[in-house]
């Protein structure tokens, strides 16, 4: 009798001969039938059929791509396990050279130097002027004073001498003579007083130079005081510039790093479809498309063995390669071992995402 079970033939054989004998003594006494035990039945022998170990199953493996060019296969090619199937090798290729150009950016920001600005330095304090001293031209002057006193003195002498002279009708050539001495010195006289002037002219000179001198002084000390303010003002201005180019570089900083790791999550969210088994593909067919999504359908004749029943995401994925509960995990998915099921990431940017199945089917 043949019995089919799951799909296989199994043989039972049972084999049983039974006599029966019309002779009297033949047959046992009740008291020898209650002494021998009956013979085992013999069990039904369950023998399935060889299996080989590698043996080609046909795989539907159905999967959403955003573009047919993100599938890296085409009819007719031979697949090896883990191989890259389908990759969003446009979208990969655009993040990595933004990637690239922002690492580039935040490179030349990081490198650049923002000096501080030097603090100015205190002038040295202007020296006060020392006290006047006309000593020198005063000197002159009493000089000058003294020798005009006995210029005049002696003018007036001779003059009293002349007039003397003329009224005692002196000699008219004494009265000539004197005459001429008073001239001589009322010369001498004119002579003393011109010096005189010419002495307090020099003091006069003197006191106005030192005037002078304390009016530069005090205009280059006011000058200097103006240039020490505004050479501190200019370098509180330097500080304050200095501080928001710092401001302006660490948020530049902050910005490009939040970049990166934005395109690092989107980076980490493409899908990338790895091989679950050896095998040749035999058929590519688009079911439909929904929204952005392509659903596509890949047929394999699959070299499939007991341990060859995972399906590769390595992108990131929760549950992983070879996870039982990578249908359920977080990332980008794992493999359930029951339905082959790739369960899509959890609101992809920028990804084909999608869910992919992989159906064993002996069917074309």
């Amino acid at each position: 009798m043949n019995i089919t079970i799951n799909g296989q033939w199994l043989s039972i054989i049972t084999c049983g001969i039974i006599s029966f004998s019309a002779v009297a003594l033949a047959q046992p006494s009740p008291r020898e039938i209650a002494q021998t035990p009956a013979p085992p039945t013999p069990p039904a022998i369950l023998q399935p059929p060889p299996s080989s170990p590698n043996a080609n199953r046909t795989l539907r493996l159905k999967l959403q791509v955003r573009a047919i060019d993100h599938l890296l296969v085409k009819e007719g090619d031979t697949i090896k396990q883990g191989q890259v199937i389908a990759d969003q090798i446009d979208d990969r290729t655009r993040l990595n050279a933004q990637k690239l150009s922002i690492e580039e950016s935040l490179k030349r920001i990081q490198d650049g130097v923002i000096l501080d600005p030097i603090a100015p330095l205190t002038p040295p304090a202007l020296s006060a002027l020392p006290n006047p001293t006309y000593a020198a031209e005063e000197a002159q002057i009493t000089k000058a004073k003294a020798i005009l006193e006995r210029a005049t003195e002696k003018a007036k002498l001779q003059q009293r001498m002349l007039d003397m002279l003329r009224s005692s009708q002196a000699l008219p050539e004494m009265i000539e003579h004197e005459t001429v001495k008073l001239g001589e010195a009322i010369a001498e006289s004119e002579a003393a007083m011109a010096e005189y002037d010419l002495a307090k002219g020099r003091l006069l000179k003197a006191q106005a130079d030192y005037q002078r001198l304390q009016y530069d002084h005090s205009v280059n000390l006011s000058r200097a005081i103006e240039e020490q303010s505004r050479a501190a003002q200019i370098y509180q201005q330097r500080l304050g510039e200095v501080a928001e180019q710092k401001r302006i570089k660490e948020s530049q900083i902050s910005q490009l790093k939040l970049q990166l790791q934005a395109i690092d999550d989107k980076l980490s969210l493409l899908a990338q479809i790895k091989s679950p088994y050896d095998a040749q593909v035999r058929r590519i067919r688009i079911i439909d498309q929904v929204g952005n999504f392509l659903n596509v359908e890949l047929v394999l004749s699959a070299n499939t063995s007991p341990s060859s029943n995972t399906f590769s995401t390595p992108n990131n994925g929760g549950g992983g390669s070879g996870n039982p509960g990578g249908a359920r995990g977080g990332g980008t998915g794992g493999i359930s071992p029951r339905t082959s099921e790739i369960s899509p990431a959890s609101e992809p940017l920028e990804s084909s995402g999608g869910g992919t199945t992989v159906i064993d089917s002996d069917e074309d």
